[in-house]
């Protein structure tokens, strides 16, 4: 047997643990080591690696989310500096309103947050799920006033969907030590008026501000070619007469 069929049968043995042996956590590591797909995502993936606050900014399906949920994990695992993650996005549904949600806070913005799952679960495995409500936590918005996240990675996601107000008070949040990774799509937003991530991609280019900002277009898009096909198609769109 080879040792990396070897290796495959041991991780298998210790998926569901919480403690695992150096051998089976080099081989999961290297198995879902984080690979840039184009350039955009390695300009992406170096800017999060290495800077305090980061906007992805543009189409759907080039990986924004998942790419600055697993940086935002390799640090919190890594760094002595980062013990926190703080998971956000604005509330604001397409299209009709689900209504009101069951259960405790956690419960009801639990949809809000599954699109970070993935990319902290590749990244932490079992440690994301003991980790979730303590060291790994999702706040909505609409709580965050008053709060400092020290020692944070403080992650929005759907930024096209916030209010220029709401974008204010959560830049303002951060704290010691803390990291700001924002993602959004400029085109896809459901609100009325200008919008926090419109807002903020003005003052960091008008102002000369040495933020990153990594610009992806249809054409960096990953999800799938019919994905492409349809961003595609909405991008040429043509107005439906009104008859």
């Amino acid at each position: 047997m080879s040792k990396n069929n070897s290796l495959k049968r041991e991780a298998r043995k210790f998926r569901d643990c919480d403690f695992k042996p150096s051998n089976v956590i080099d081989y999961e590591r290297q198995k879902y080591r984080l690979q840039p797909l184009n350039e955009s995502q390695r300009q992406y993936i170096s800017a999060l690696s290495h800077d305090d606050f980061v906007v992805g900014a543009g189409a759907a399906g080039v990986g924004k989310t998942y790419i600055a949920s697993r940086i935002a994990g390799q640090l919190y695992r890594d760094s002595k500096n980062i013990k926190r993650i703080i998971m956000t996005r604005p509330n604001v549904e397409v299209g009709q309103k689900m209504g009101h949600l069951p259960g405790e806070i956690e419960d009801k913005y639990a949809p809000y947050i599954v699109p970070f799952e993935k990319g902290l679960k590749d990244e932490l495995g079992n440690k994301y799920y003991s980790d979730l409500h303590k060291g790994i936590t999702a706040k909505p918005l609409a709580y965050m006033r008053g709060e400092t996240f020290d020692d944070a990675v403080m992650l929005l996601d759907e930024a096209q969907n916030t209010t220029v107000t709401e974008m204010k008070m959560f830049l303002t949040r951060v704290g010691t030590n803390s990291r700001i990774f924002i993602s959004g799509d400029e085109g896809q937003s459901d609100i009325k008026g200008t919008n926090g991530l419109q807002w903020l991609l003005h003052q960091v280019r008008s102002q000369g501000l040495n933020f990153e900002v990594v610009q992806f277009t249809k054409d960096d898009c990953v999800r799938s070619e019919l994905c492409l096909t349809l961003l595609t198609m909405i991008e040429g769109e043509n107005k439906v007469p009104v008859h």
